[in-house]
């Protein structure tokens, strides 16, 4: 890494170096004055990457799809420059399953930027990484290469936002096209488009690209840019004053035009015209209408009951019964009402986690054996820091020990922090989850005899664990 003085190295060959040699620790890569990247990386893998603006970033994509607005976005700016962990405050806010795909959204625009735009500067070596957005999963070579091949493909474009866009002849064919299509009627310049839409820049350039391609989107721009090559270099060059438009048809063969690559944000965020989806519809006027699949049947094929004839009730109001004998306090609990489960006490807590924690040392164990010393433990902190949204706060903050067991007393720490009727759920949940995910982890690491002669020692371990 370069020292005080020296040229700052390409990102793609400093990342991959410290990928081809297991390095732990931060990359620090610039762009310009204003840009700082940080990719943090550990045993191969790139676990997270984050720039100054995350927060606001993520913030601002929710109000661009509408899922945060008004009082709800100032109260979420305000704690968050007060210094609250924006994750867990969208935790409580959002659905998992959109959360994770925004989480990993940034992750994957962050990485792009660092890899697209930046010198590495410097490399923070660490034993182990404990930042937000820990990202798990993905095979971080192909990622690269994925994002250093859409850099050659959008990386013109993303340089001309004076260009217009406007709906082309070919018709959208899925959700997420015609939801662009909506914010480029009837014209928009990219710039604003990538800066008032739900997505993220390199997704959106990503999806822009492929529309021209295909024809479903034009692209009109100032006559003195449309005089450049299609890959000429204007990063540095100064925008020309407004001057008529021509419009650019983009018609390559069949062969050259790219499929439009998967999204994950196209089931979740594609800003929809009508009100928040999350809204409970249980509180709507069921009594004059019924809508969305609400069961509105036509009056007449109702079922009609005469009561005219109906056989009087019994009348029991003079009936005594007596409850001298009885025992109040007994009846008061036969009769209340607990959807919460057991109450989970103390004792029951250490021993799920000692439970736990044997069963992670001797994961570790078993991978230090085939790995080398201290392979382990940090198997076990990576699948820590790697803990689905759900399921983190019963982790924040944890540390494991050399040998890969949990701190109880943070734990207990943590669950004290939740409701009480959800201690069992999440604490169960959790365990159970981190165990599986260790054993996974130990099937990657192990070879079949020791995979088998490990498993041997933890027999049993689910009954004793008690879930």
């Amino acid at each position: 890494m370069p020292r005080n003085g020296e040229t700052p190295q390409d990102p793609r060959h400093a990342l991959i170096g410290c990928l081809d040699s297991g390095k732990t620790g931060c990359l620090v890569g610039r762009a310009g004055a204003e840009a700082t990247y940080r990719v943090y990386v550990m045993l191969g893998e790139v676990l997270a990457a984050q720039c100054d603006r995350d927060d606001a970033q993520l913030l601002a994509l929710l109000r661009a799809a509408g899922h945060v607005e008004g009082e709800r976005y100032e109260a979420l700016c305000e704690r968050v420059a007060s210094g609250a962990q924006i994750s867990e405050l969208l935790f409580d806010l959002l659905p998992e399953e959109l959360l994770l795909v925004l989480l990993f959204e940034r992750f994957r625009e962050n990485l792009y930027q660092f890899l697209a735009g930046s010198t590495v500067v410097e490399f923070l070596p660490m034993e182990a990484v404990f930042v937000e957005n820990i990202q798990v999963g993905h095979d971080s070579r192909e990622l690269v290469t994925e994002l250093l091949g859409l850099r050659e493909r959008v990386g013109a474009l993303g340089r001309q936002p004076q260009m217009a866009l406007a709906p082309g002849a070919t018709p959208a064919m899925t959700e997420l096209e015609r939801s662009l299509l909506a914010y480029c009627s009837p014209r928009i310049r990219l710039g604003k488009l990538m800066a008032t839409s739900p997505w993220e820049s390199t997704r959106l350039l990503e999806m822009v690209r492929t529309m021209l391609d295909e024809g479903k989107l034009v692209g009109i721009v100032p006559a003195a840019e449309a005089m450049l090559p299609p890959d000429e270099d204007t990063a540095e060059a100064p925008l020309p004053p407004p001057s008529p438009v021509i419009e650019l048809v983009v018609a390559p063969p069949p062969s050259a035009r790219a499929p439009l690559a998967a999204s994950p944000i196209a089931d979740h965020y594609a800003p929809s015209p009508i009100a928040d989806e999350y809204d409970l519809a249980a509180f709507q006027d069921y009594d004059t209408v019924r809508e969305a699949g609400a069961f509105l049947t036509d009056t007449t094929l109702l079922d009609r009951v005469n009561l005219d004839g109906a056989e009087a009730a019994p009348d029991t109001t003079d009936t005594l019964i007596e409850m001298e004998d009885a025992d109040v306090d007994a009846l008061k609990s036969a009769v209340s009402l607990n959807f919460s489960g057991p109450k989970l006490h103390e004792d029951e807590i250490h021993r799920k986690l000692e439970v736990t924690n044997d069963v992670l040392a001797t994961i570790a164990a078993a991978i230090e054996a085939a790995e080398g010393r201290g392979a382990g433990a940090a198997r076990m902190q990576l699948l820590v820091e790697g803990t689905s949204v759900p399921l983190a706060p019963l982790f924040k903050g944890v540390d494991v020990s050399v040998d890969g067991r949990l701190p109880v007393a943070q734990m207990m720490k943590n669950l004290r922090k939740r409701p009480v009727g959800e201690h069992r759920r999440l604490l169960n949940r959790g365990l159970s989850d981190l165990i599986e995910r260790a054993l996974s982890a130990a099937d990657e690491a192990l070879d079949v005899e020791g995979f088998e002669a490990m498993l041997e020692q933890l027999a049993g371990y689910q009954q004793r664990l008690g879930v």
